[in-house]
């Protein structure tokens, strides 16, 4: 059996990422970007994308949609979100533990009339490719032990046993079509019997698990746009919820920090002038939260604080301090933050150290200051 490469141009491309809620313990908060990158030459009215679901599926979490508590709780849904050409959107979702393999509507909570097979074919075709990369990188590896060079003859023989040996696994395959038939229709409601084996099992079951740490995520999403409407659906799968290793190789940035960070502070405050004794009172609490994002690893790490050349406000408090944090662990450290003048200030001028490797982060927390 043959097989041939088809080219699939993407409509949108979506990328999602989980920190912890410090405010409700065990819980967490996912936000996914979704983009609309449509290159199929219609107009910009004509190649707006309506997201019409985003499924959730994971063995132990619930995802749903911040805000739609009670749309859940009535079976309805938020509006839908609409991403006009070359826009990108965020989408904000609660991740609830549960007991349980969950396939579900985040917008509505409905478990039914899902097609989910797709998802649970392109995660068997992945496991399946991985396992023969894997083999192949043994067989190199055990090649390479003898440390002698090999001809032109050799390798071209090599390589064309090897393109033997995975055409008969894929004639072996080619007699279990009418069973992986049967087992797609099963997979159609998203509650796969699971009856394969290996990389072949193409149920949700098979995809999830041992995995309590991912959620998988089937966005469905219409374009009414030109003469039809048009219809997709696109999977992002694996997105981590409990990393269980320190991240990062050196790079700095919120990526790959394994500390979640945040901050509590008053957004609106108003300044305060003692004009008699010229002295400034204006002040507000400024209180840092530092998460670990690790399941069971424990967090050596160390928090530098900085005005960043700004003479308009002092942060007055802890300046460096060392702190280690179990798995899922958060401190809070108090600070104040003194305002000399009104204005507009980001006190974000955190910085913290992991291992050897420093991490700052991008997103501001903006504070407006007022007579």
């Amino acid at each position: 059996m043959q097989s041939h490469e088809v080219q699939v141009l993407r409509s949108i491309t979506v990328s999602g990422s989980v920190l912890p809620s410090y405010t409700n313990p065990g819980e967490y908060l996912m936000s996914v970007q979704i983009n609309n990158v449509r290159g199929d030459g219609l107009s910009l009215e004509q190649s707006v994308v309506s997201v019409e679901d985003v499924v959730g599926v994971s063995r132990f979490w619930r995802c749903e949609r911040v805000g739609n508590e009670k749309g859940i709780a009535e079976g309805s849904k938020l509006e839908k979100m609409k991403v006009g050409w070359q826009e990108q959107v965020t989408m904000h979702f609660l991740l609830k533990p549960v007991a349980q393999l969950v396939a579900a509507s985040a917008m509505s909570g409905n478990s039914k009339n899902f097609n989910l097979q797709f998802m649970g074919l392109e995660a068997a075709a992945s496991r399946t490719t991985e396992a023969k990369k894997k083999q192949l990188k043994q067989i190199r590896n055990a090649e390479g032990e003898d440390h002698l060079p090999k001809s032109i003859q050799e390798i071209r023989r090599e390589a064309q046993n090897r393109e033997a040996e995975e055409e008969e696994e894929e004639n072996k395959e080619k007699g279990k079509e009418k069973e992986a038939k049967h087992q797609i229709e099963a997979n159609r409601e998203g509650r796969g019997t699971g009856k394969g084996k290996g990389g072949g099992d193409t149920s949700l079951a098979a995809m999830v698990r041992g995995e309590a740490s991912v959620v998988n995520l089937s966005i469905v999403w219409r374009s009414s746009g030109g003469e039809i409407d048009r219809f997709g659906q696109h999977h992002a799968t694996n997105i981590i919820i409990q990393p269980t290793h320190k991240e990062g190789n050196g790079h700095d940035g919120e990526g790959g920090c394994p500390l979640h960070l945040c901050a509590e502070y008053d957004t609106d405050v108003t300044f305060v002038d003692d004009n008699k004794n010229n002295n400034n009172i204006t002040s507000t609490s400024f209180n840092i939260v530092v998460s670990n994002r690790n399941t069971a690893l424990p967090i050596k790490f160390k928090m530098l604080v900085g005005n960043g050349g700004c003479d308009s406000y002092d942060i007055v408090g802890v300046r460096e301090i060392e702190c280690e944090l179990e798995g899922m662990g958060h401190v809070t450290i108090p600070e104040r933050v003194v305002f000399h003048e009104p204005g507009n200030f980001n006190l974000q001028q955190i910085k913290l150290e992991v291992g050897g490797c420093g991490y700052t982060f991008s997103f501001p927390w903006w504070v407006r200051v007022h007579r």
